[in-house]
Protein backbone atom coordinates (compact mmCIF):
# COMPACT_ATOMS: atom_id res chain seq x y z
CA UNK A 1 0.00 0.00 0.00
CA UNK A 2 2.85 2.25 0.74
CA UNK A 3 4.81 1.47 -2.59
CA UNK A 4 1.01 2.71 -4.61
CA UNK A 5 0.77 5.15 -2.24
CA UNK A 6 4.29 6.77 -3.35
CA UNK A 7 4.13 6.10 -6.77
CA UNK A 8 0.81 8.72 -6.56
CA UNK A 9 2.47 11.05 -4.99
CA UNK A 10 5.16 11.39 -7.24
CA UNK A 11 2.97 11.74 -10.34
CA UNK A 12 0.67 13.69 -8.72
CA UNK A 13 3.87 16.09 -7.49
CA UNK A 14 5.71 16.08 -11.09
CA UNK A 15 2.48 16.60 -12.92
CA UNK A 16 2.11 19.98 -10.73
CA UNK A 17 5.80 20.75 -11.38
CA UNK A 18 5.79 19.96 -14.65
CA UNK A 19 2.39 21.69 -16.05
CA UNK A 20 1.97 19.62 -19.44
CA UNK A 21 0.09 21.36 -22.00
CA UNK A 22 -1.29 19.97 -25.22
CA UNK A 23 0.11 21.19 -28.53
CA UNK A 24 -2.39 24.34 -29.93
CA UNK A 25 -2.95 23.66 -34.21
CA UNK A 26 -3.98 26.24 -36.45
CA UNK A 27 -4.49 26.08 -40.12
CA UNK A 28 -2.66 29.07 -41.84
CA UNK A 29 -3.69 27.95 -45.51
CA UNK A 30 -5.35 25.21 -47.21
CA UNK A 31 -5.69 24.80 -50.85
CA UNK A 32 -7.14 22.40 -53.42
CA UNK A 33 -5.80 21.88 -56.92
CA UNK A 34 -7.33 20.01 -60.02
CA UNK A 35 -10.52 19.29 -57.62
CA UNK A 36 -13.20 17.62 -59.33
CA UNK A 37 -16.47 15.56 -58.58
CA UNK A 38 -17.14 13.58 -61.85
CA UNK A 39 -16.78 11.20 -63.08
CA UNK A 40 -14.89 10.51 -59.38
CA UNK A 41 -13.58 12.84 -56.71
CA UNK A 42 -10.50 13.65 -57.24
CA UNK A 43 -8.17 16.77 -55.85
CA UNK A 44 -4.12 17.75 -54.59
CA UNK A 45 -4.68 18.88 -50.80
CA UNK A 46 -2.06 21.53 -50.08
CA UNK A 47 -1.92 22.18 -46.11
CA UNK A 48 0.19 24.37 -43.61
CA UNK A 49 -0.31 23.84 -40.30
CA UNK A 50 0.99 25.85 -37.42
CA UNK A 51 1.67 23.61 -34.38
CA UNK A 52 2.79 25.74 -30.68
CA UNK A 53 4.34 23.89 -27.50
CA UNK A 54 3.16 26.09 -25.35
CA UNK A 55 5.26 24.26 -22.43
CA UNK A 56 8.16 25.83 -20.52
CA UNK A 57 9.15 22.66 -19.44
CA UNK A 58 8.30 20.17 -21.79
CA UNK A 59 9.67 18.74 -25.59
CA UNK A 60 7.23 17.63 -27.29
CA UNK A 61 7.55 14.73 -30.03
CA UNK A 62 5.35 13.65 -32.56
CA UNK A 63 5.45 10.92 -34.75
CA UNK A 64 2.94 9.60 -36.72
CA UNK A 65 1.74 12.79 -37.73
CA UNK A 66 -1.53 12.34 -40.42
CA UNK A 67 -4.22 15.01 -41.55
CA UNK A 68 -7.71 13.85 -42.54
CA UNK A 69 -9.51 15.59 -45.13
CA UNK A 70 -13.31 15.14 -44.58
CA UNK A 71 -16.32 16.55 -45.93
CA UNK A 72 -19.50 16.04 -43.52
CA UNK A 73 -18.47 11.79 -42.15
CA UNK A 74 -16.71 11.26 -45.25
CA UNK A 75 -13.02 11.13 -45.57
CA UNK A 76 -11.90 12.50 -48.65
CA UNK A 77 -7.88 12.21 -48.49
CA UNK A 78 -5.27 10.88 -45.86
CA UNK A 79 -2.19 13.33 -45.94
CA UNK A 80 1.09 11.66 -44.01
CA UNK A 81 4.30 14.18 -42.75
CA UNK A 82 6.91 13.15 -41.02
CA UNK A 83 7.39 13.14 -37.78
CA UNK A 84 9.20 15.65 -35.50
CA UNK A 85 10.29 17.49 -31.93
CA UNK A 86 9.13 20.58 -30.77
CA UNK A 87 11.11 22.45 -27.89
CA UNK A 88 9.31 24.45 -25.62
CA UNK A 89 7.63 27.41 -26.32
CA UNK A 90 8.30 26.94 -29.83
CA UNK A 91 6.50 26.53 -33.00
CA UNK A 92 6.80 25.05 -36.27
CA UNK A 93 5.15 25.13 -39.44
CA UNK A 94 4.12 21.72 -41.31
CA UNK A 95 3.27 21.22 -44.66
CA UNK A 96 1.24 18.36 -46.16
CA UNK A 97 0.31 17.58 -49.52
CA UNK A 98 -1.95 14.94 -50.79
CA UNK A 99 -4.30 13.14 -53.22
CA UNK A 100 -8.35 12.59 -52.98
CA UNK A 101 -8.13 10.23 -56.17
CA UNK A 102 -8.20 6.49 -55.33
CA UNK A 103 -8.08 5.35 -59.12
CA UNK A 104 -12.17 5.51 -59.74
CA UNK A 105 -13.47 4.39 -57.14
CA UNK A 106 -15.65 7.33 -55.09
CA UNK A 107 -14.46 8.12 -51.43
CA UNK A 108 -18.06 9.51 -49.81
CA UNK A 109 -21.01 7.66 -49.85
CA UNK A 110 -23.48 8.57 -52.65
CA UNK A 111 -25.94 10.88 -50.71
CA UNK A 112 -22.66 12.84 -49.25
CA UNK A 113 -21.17 12.96 -52.89
CA UNK A 114 -24.24 14.40 -53.68
CA UNK A 115 -24.47 17.04 -50.72
CA UNK A 116 -20.95 17.86 -51.86
CA UNK A 117 -21.64 18.85 -55.82
CA UNK A 118 -24.88 20.57 -54.78
CA UNK A 119 -22.72 22.43 -52.34
CA UNK A 120 -19.67 22.84 -54.80
CA UNK A 121 -22.68 24.30 -57.52
CA UNK A 122 -22.65 27.66 -54.81
CA UNK A 123 -19.01 28.20 -55.04
CA UNK A 124 -17.49 27.07 -51.85
CA UNK A 125 -17.25 23.71 -50.19
CA UNK A 126 -16.76 23.43 -46.10
CA UNK A 127 -14.58 20.76 -44.98
CA UNK A 128 -12.94 19.59 -41.73
CA UNK A 129 -9.52 18.80 -41.03
CA UNK A 130 -8.61 16.30 -38.43
CA UNK A 131 -4.95 16.17 -37.21
CA UNK A 132 -4.05 13.27 -35.62
CA UNK A 133 -0.54 11.95 -33.84
CA UNK A 134 1.19 10.08 -31.38
CA UNK A 135 2.78 12.53 -28.53
CA UNK A 136 5.17 12.20 -26.16
CA UNK A 137 6.37 14.66 -23.76
CA UNK A 138 9.56 14.80 -21.87
CA UNK A 139 11.39 16.68 -19.64
CA UNK A 140 14.90 15.35 -19.05
CA UNK A 141 14.90 12.01 -18.54
CA UNK A 142 11.42 12.30 -17.37
CA UNK A 143 8.59 11.67 -19.68
CA UNK A 144 4.77 11.66 -20.13
CA UNK A 145 3.38 8.37 -21.57
CA UNK A 146 2.56 8.71 -25.59
CA UNK A 147 -0.84 8.92 -26.65
CA UNK A 148 -2.54 10.12 -29.70
CA UNK A 149 -3.65 13.46 -29.80
CA UNK A 150 -6.50 14.17 -32.47
CA UNK A 151 -7.35 17.76 -33.68
CA UNK A 152 -10.17 18.52 -35.18
CA UNK A 153 -10.66 21.65 -37.16
CA UNK A 154 -14.15 22.48 -38.84
CA UNK A 155 -15.54 24.52 -40.95
CA UNK A 156 -12.66 25.66 -43.35
CA UNK A 157 -14.84 27.15 -46.24
CA UNK A 158 -12.98 26.60 -49.27
CA UNK A 159 -13.82 28.88 -52.02
CA UNK A 160 -13.35 28.89 -55.66
CA UNK A 161 -13.37 32.13 -57.91
CA UNK A 162 -16.18 30.51 -60.24
CA UNK A 163 -18.35 27.62 -60.74
CA UNK A 164 -15.71 25.79 -63.26
CA UNK A 165 -12.67 26.48 -61.48
CA UNK A 166 -10.57 23.62 -60.18
CA UNK A 167 -8.58 25.63 -57.78
CA UNK A 168 -10.20 26.65 -54.10
CA UNK A 169 -8.41 28.66 -51.30
CA UNK A 170 -9.43 28.72 -47.66
CA UNK A 171 -11.65 31.81 -47.19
Amino acid sequence: MMILTFFFLSSLVLALMLRPELPVYKVVSFNVNNFTTTPTLAGQWDTKISIDNPNDKLVAYFSNFKVDVAYKDGVMAINHAPGFVLNTNDHMDVNVAGLSNQGNVNLLEKTTMDDLVKERSTGSVTFTLRVSSVNMFKSGSISTRTEEIVAICEGLKVVFQNNNATTGTMD
